[in-house]
């Protein structure tokens, strides 16, 4: 791929301009990339779904409220964890609690095994949340 930037498509804080860019790179094939599907049983609360990288980065979050596959896709070979996150307020991100008004952090629930992604491989995980219920 090459992306060109012409004169005076980008400017900076100081008002100004640069002359023509040109960028030449290069993307992996398709087939470089794993996928991780993960099939969620028993939600009785929306769920936040962290995928974590092996360097303990973010590689994708989704949002589900009721049973079903969550798909990761496109992802570099390597090593990723599961962790989800029981949203009981709703707002999609986790809430520390609130030591002061007795309110409780929302729980998280790690999937028990680290996942290794390979090169052209569909990986599946079967997650069920019902015994791991906040109300406990």
């Amino acid at each position: 791929y090459t992306l060109n930037l012409f004169p005076g498509a980008l400017t900076d804080i100081y008002g100004i301009t640069h002359d023509t860019i040109e960028k030449t790179f290069d993307i992996q094939h398709h087939e470089h990339y794993g996928l991780i599907d993960v099939n969620l049983n028993k939600v009785a609360m929306p769920v936040v779904v962290h995928l974590i990288d092996e360097k303990n980065r973010l590689a994708g979050i989704d949002y589900a409220d009721t049973d079903g596959a969550i798909q990761f896709n496109n992802l570099n070979p390597g090593k990723y964890t599961i962790k989800v996150i029981f949203d009981a307020n709703h707002n999609g991100i986790w809430d520390t609690g609130n030591y002061l008004k007795g309110i409780q952090p929302e729980r998280i629930l790690f999937h028990d095994e680290e996942i290794t992604v390979r090169s052209n491989f569909d990986y599946t995980v079967n997650m069920d949340l019902s015994e791991k219920s906040p109300s406990e």
